[in-house]
């Protein structure tokens, strides 16, 4: 069993990411942790993939407090011995997070991250970023909403050639709406956007699965199908 996350190192580098590898009684085998030296701030891994005999974990970095961004990075290590191999971080402007949500990947080893930029006089725009396995950009997908309050994905689900990002766009008078979105994996465009309302309160989507048998998208409390 491999568990990944953050955990507090101290003041000078604050969170840094984790990956631990236990065996059947629940043993730690070995554990690798990573601080990205450049900026030490918080660090935390988001997912785990295995490629041959390598593990690797993909999480975010902090590398500004005033607005806050993240970075991606990608580690590979040993299944075996631990041993650390070859390490990817994104340092592309186009590509900074305010805040990062979910990561997936693909069974190429490509890379999807959901989360949300911050952008004058429009809060938070949902945005939702392509890498390759060695974390150089693909594509970008932004959404701001009518209003230009705070929009964010919070979950993300990837389904054949597309990826399906769920969350919130906020409306001057609704608040928080459900969002969703189809998005192809080859070029970053939307087939869709879907903004839902419901009575009563804000609305959201947490996470999102993709049902074959249906066509159908379950999100939340809420089933829509196209």
């Amino acid at each position: 069993m491999y568990v990944a996350g953050g955990y507090y190192h101290s003041v000078g580098q604050l969170t840094n990411s984790v990956l631990i590898k236990y065996n059947s009684s629940g043993t730690a085998q070995w554990t690798n942790t990573y601080n990205n030296g450049t900026y030490n701030l918080q660090d935390a891994a988001y997912r785990i993939f295995f490629s041959g005999s390598n593990v690797a974990m993909i999480g975010a970095s902090q590398t500004a407090t005033s607005p806050i961004t993240w970075k991606m990075f990608r580690n590979y290590y040993s299944i075996s011995t631990g041993s650390a191999g070859s390490a990817a971080t994104d340092y592309g402007d186009a590509t900074d997070f305010a805040t990062v949500k979910d990561v997936v990947v693909d069974g190429s080893f490509n890379v999807y991250v959901a989360g949300s930029v911050s952008a004058v006089g429009e809060g938070k725009n949902i945005r939702v970023v392509k890498f390759n396995t060695n974390l150089a950009e693909s594509w970008v997908y932004n959404y701001n909403g009518a209003d230009d309050g705070d929009d964010e994905a919070l979950g993300l689900e990837i389904e054949g050639s597309y990826v399906y990002p769920t969350g919130y766009s906020t409306d001057d008078d609704e608040g928080k709406n459900l969002f969703a979105a189809k998005i192809s994996t080859g070029t970053g465009s939307a087939s869709w956007t879907k903004i839902i309302d419901e009575a009563g309160g804000d609305d959201e989507g947490n996470d999102l699965k993709y049902r074959c048998l249906w066509n159908r998208l379950y999100w939340w409390n809420q089933l829509q199908g196209w």
